[in-house]
């Protein structure tokens, strides 16, 4: 079920809107209520769907306590995702994703112990160091910062991986597949459904839209499906 509400909502922060119908996958034909003005407009409808089996995916995820990366290379949503990663504990990836990051896991956790010793361990040597020593180690550290600062506690590659842009994502989604490592997407009218475990038909360009999203998901998140939004009715 679904309200009136939930769908004006969406359409206010632009969910609805997808690409001009020269740049499209026809795999997304099915989630296209129409074209207008030589753009795909999304089917609400099956946007309230497919976000109500997403939240229900979330929610026994957070549980079970298991670990979400959020993962996107659109510089416009850099500081809010930092923000909501940071707000339900889990990890980001806002860079763009250096190849191997999971398939070749033990280089990557490599680097995060190495940014972790900069952190803790490197601090108190840094009196010792000298100027230009304290050069190379700051640049060192930097570095390994712009990477690798948001999966620092990342033990383990995570159990799901939440894609934001799936078309500037070719490589983690190929290291995902190839490991199979769960994976939710918003897709634009430019996606492929095929290529991701758990989807969000969706306007992936516009910040109000993936806010909107991110404020749903950050509920389930965060109360583990016990409280959530009203504004979404799932019976």
């Amino acid at each position: 079920m679904f309200n009136d509400k939930i769908i004006k909502e969406m359409f206010f922060a632009r969910l609805h809107l997808g690409h001009f119908s020269t740049k499209w996958n026809p795999k997304m034909k099915k989630y296209v209520f129409c074209k207008q003005n030589g753009k795909y407009i999304i089917d609400l409808i099956q946007t309230v769907y497919y976000l109500k089996k997403v939240c229900n995916f979330i929610k026994k995820l957070s549980i079970e306590g298991k670990k979400i990366l959020f993962v996107s290379a659109r510089m416009l949503i850099v500081d809010k995702l930092k923000h909501f990663a940071n707000v339900t504990k889990s990890f980001y990836i806002t860079e763009d994703w250096l190849g191997g990051t999971f398939t070749n896991w033990i280089t990557t956790k490599g680097c995060i112990d190495k940014l972790n010793y900069y952190s803790v361990d490197g601090l108190k040597l840094y009196d010792s160091l000298t100027k230009r020593e304290r050069l190379i180690s700051r640049k060192q550290q930097s570095k390994l910062a712009k990477y690798y600062f948001g999966i620092k506690q990342m033990k383990k590659i995570p159990d799901v991986v939440f894609l934001i842009g799936q078309s500037d994502l070719k490589k983690a989604i190929g290291e995902c597949l190839k490991l199979n490592v769960p994976t939710i997407s918003i897709l634009d009218t430019d996606c492929d459904p095929t290529m991701t475990n758990f989807f969000i038909p969706a306007n992936d360009d516009s910040i109000s839209s993936i806010f909107f999203i991110l404020d749903f998901v950050k509920y389930y998140m965060l109360k583990g499906g016990k409280k959530i939004s009203k504004r979404l009715v799932f019976n």
